[in-house]
């Protein structure tokens, strides 16, 4: 009876190779990419993105009103007579034009970047899923198996306590 529980034991707890191979990829996934894909997972695709355009709009601004500084130091003297004689105009124009175009290719390039992101996160979010579900099909086949497992052993016992008690009387 015990040879049968351990033989029992035995079949059920041998390694799965394949299982252990899902559960090592979803372990790795879950400590390296998987960390940064929680944090973007809290979002939709779209708010991901417009929150980090959000960003970097303000870090270019930041980036342009430093480079118009240096522009402006450097270019002290053009600016200081042109406002003697009042002929600002096409400098503030030019100003105007060329944060408009650098905020724009700033933002395109950002939009570009973020929605790459969201897209490889999305792709790696649903091979993480589909792995999941192959490990817990492979547990749902292991159950089955214990429990067909046990079923069979439990009857074979049974079937060997009323042997012994015809054999008895």
């Amino acid at each position: 009876m015990i040879w049968r529980g351990d033989r029992l034991r035995m079949r059920v707890n041998m390694l799965n190779e394949e299982k252990i191979r899902l559960m090592t990829r979803l372990s790795v996934y879950e400590q390296g990419m998987g960390a940064e894909d929680d944090r973007t997972a809290k979002f939709f695709r779209n708010d991901y993105v417009l929150g980090e355009m959000i960003g970097s709009f303000v870090t270019g601004t930041i980036a342009w009103g430093i480079c118009a500084a240096i522009y402006c130091g450097y270019f002290f003297e053009q600016i200081f007579f042109s406002v003697y004689e009042d002929t600002l105009g096409p400098l503030i124009r030019f100003a105007v034009m060329s944060y408009a175009g650098f905020i724009l290719a700033f933002l395109l390039i950002t939009f570009l970047i973020y929605q790459g992101k969201s897209m490889a996160y999305a792709r790696r979010r649903s091979l993480y899923r589909m792995d999941l579900n192959a490990l817990q099909d492979i547990y749902d086949r292991e159950y089955r198996r214990a429990g067909e497992l046990l079923e069979r052993a439990s009857s074979e016992s049974r079937e060997e306590h009323r042997g012994q008690g015809k054999t008895g009387a």
